[in-house]
């Protein structure tokens, strides 16, 4: 059996890229009989970025990526689609898939190429659908919100399986979208940071020196929740002698520009550092020194920087309201609705050394029995095998 695993994932998209590389290096072992697996790429510069490092085993899905947005333009069309299944036409995807006989096509990221599915089988990997519960925050406007919808519907009537990270989400997208459990599994590949070396930036160095500093990784969109750390830290650091900081790191997805200036009202320039989007060594070097990591999302039950704190051995303070429960004795919880819960946690952590190291052994002790390649392995080919068993009953229809 032939499988396309497909990453529609931009250079610039974060969590997205990290996920496709942490794939590729899961993947590239990956090693069982009558099974092969192909690495997909959709975007030239994650292409360019990758061919070097997994030269032979990543392709593009196609050089000529315009002619690529047209094809499946004209095929979302309503009345050209009409055209092609009146006339049993295969769309741009649909030939791609069938020229490289692939058997299954693998999504490990969110893609609107499933819309090209039609005579193509798929599995299909679904991250958040936060907009069922917040649906007034700017990112998910009408249109954000009008295609999402459209994917997983279509993913929920014609994927083989839909991939989500937890049981959380597992139980959450099954009440949203009606879909039964069993076509639902869960799959995480993990973070890739945690095999990068650090590296020490002196510009970066001389800024975190000597500071106590809370780290969190995160893009600036308003479900990232940075306002909540910045109103906690200064309450807590009111009439303290020596003072904790903030670290951000992370591409600006348009909320920056008011973080900034509620940073300036808060009187705060000095506690907070902001940095722009780092490299994975310098990400590792933040991490390594920092007090504590801190996730005030709206969003994500499950996230990287969770299990990058469990790798790094870091206390980390999450959102209670959406951590998935099987994490709950390995974190310190974060009441958003409380500004003083912030400053609850941190006297933990300074008091308590006891209490945070069983912690953080947990965390540890959790990242290990997820993330072991051979859990990866069996998994996926659970997975697969599955599908094996139901194609071999149409194989030469």
């Amino acid at each position: 059996m032939k499988i396309a695993v497909i990453s529609d994932s931009k250079e610039n998209s974060g969590g997205s890229l990290h996920v496709t590389l942490s794939a590729l290096k899961s993947l590239q072992f990956f090693n069982i009989p009558n099974l092969d697996l192909d690495f997909v790429v959709t975007q030239k510069s994650v292409y360019k970025k990758l061919k070097n490092q997994y030269e032979g085993k990543i392709k593009l899905l196609d050089e000529n990526i315009l002619k690529f947005k047209i094809s499946s333009f004209l095929y979302r069309n309503i009345f050209t689609k009409k055209i092609y299944h009146k006339f049993l036409l295969d769309n741009y995807f649909e030939t791609f898939v069938k020229k490289n006989k692939y058997d299954l096509v693998f999504f490990i990221t969110p893609s609107s190429l499933l819309l090209l599915c039609n005579k193509v089988n798929f599995i299909y990997s679904i991250w958040e659908f936060a907009y069922k519960e917040y649906p007034s925050l700017p990112e998910y406007n009408e249109n954000t919100v009008a295609n999402k919808d459209k994917y997983y519907n279509y993913a929920c009537k014609h994927a083989f399986k839909i991939i989500l990270f937890n049981e959380k989400s597992k139980n959450d997208f099954s009440k949203y979208y009606l879909v039964p459990k069993s076509k639902l599994e869960t799959f995480f590949f993990g973070p890739l940071i945690t095999n990068i070396s650090t590296k020490i930036n002196s510009k970066i160095n001389q800024l975190i020196k000597n500071k106590r500093y809370i780290f969190y990784p995160a893009q600036f969109w308003p479900h990232k929740n940075h306002i909540y750390l910045l109103e906690a830290l200064r309450k807590y650091n009111v009439n303290k002698e020596e003072k904790f900081f903030l670290v951000f790191t992370g591409h600006d997805k348009g909320n920056l520009t008011f973080i900034k200036k509620r940073i300036n009202d808060l009187g705060m320039t000095k506690e907070v550092i902001i940095l722009n989007y780092l490299d994975d060594e310098e990400i590792c070097y933040l991490y390594k020194n920092c007090f504590a990591v801190a996730f005030p999302s709206l969003v994500g039950s499950q996230s990287l920087p969770l299990f990058e704190s469990f790798f790094f051995q870091k206390p980390i303070m999450y959102n209670e309201k959406i951590l998935d429960t099987f994490y709950q004795d390995a974190t310190l919880r974060l009441n958003i609705d409380d500004h003083q819960n912030l400053g609850f946690n941190i006297e933990k952590i300074i008091n308590n050394p006891k209490l945070i190291t069983d912690i953080v052994k947990r965390g540890l002790e959790i990242y290990k029995a997820s993330l072991n390649g051979n859990i990866i392995q069996e998994k996926l080919f659970k997975i697969f095998k599955k599908y094996q068993e139901y194609q071999n009953l149409w194989k030469n229809f």
